[in-house]
């Protein structure tokens, strides 16, 4: 997770990000290495928290996983309109998730810098609704097909080649 984090920070370190915003239990980790390697605060959005009510920004999100539909809360105090912000997620699928984080950044008035996530799994929708959305996209990693059990993807192989030689070089 660390390497993934230097990764993050290495392509954004000029983008003038101020937070890095996550939700759900599985991107806190991509988040936090992320937020640690560029030196600035991670934002932890909650669904249906009932300690959220008032003063915050709200998005429903349809969650893949799930199959239900979600709030998500952000409050003003954490989410503020000079911020500049880089959405981190694990998993590109069909990306409601992060979809309703834009949308609840763009109700702050913040910019978002990018949204990444470590694997997009481009056999599903991926990244499509965030590009139509107009934003920038990262992902570590793509698969492209599963087949008999294998994955396929040209990027992932890329991805880990690259981590190891680092590794090695050091």
């Amino acid at each position: 997770m660390s390497a993934i984090g230097q990764d993050i920070a290495k392509r954004y370190e000029n983008g003038g990000i101020t937070s890095i915003l996550t939700m759900e239990a599985s991107w806190i980790a991509v988040a936090f290495f992320a937020a640690a390697a560029l030196g600035v605060d991670m934002v932890l959005k909650k669904q249906k928290s009932l300690a959220l009510r008032d003063d915050c920004y709200c998005a429903d999100i349809y969650s893949y996983t799930k199959q239900q539909t979600y709030q998500v809360r952000a409050t003003r105090k954490y989410l503020v309109s000079q911020d500049q912000v880089f959405i981190a997620d694990d998993f590109f699928v069909d990306e409601q998730a992060s979809a309703g984080l834009v949308k609840t950044c763009h109700k702050a008035g913040t910019n978002v810098v990018a949204v990444c996530a470590v694997i997009e799994k481009n056999l599903q929708k991926g990244a499509s609704l965030l590009e139509a959305m107009g934003m920038e996209v990262y992902s570590l990693a793509r698969i492209d097909r599963i087949e008999n059990g294998q994955v396929f993807s040209e990027a992932a192989e890329f991805f880990l080649y690259s981590l190891k030689n680092e590794e090695d070089a050091k």
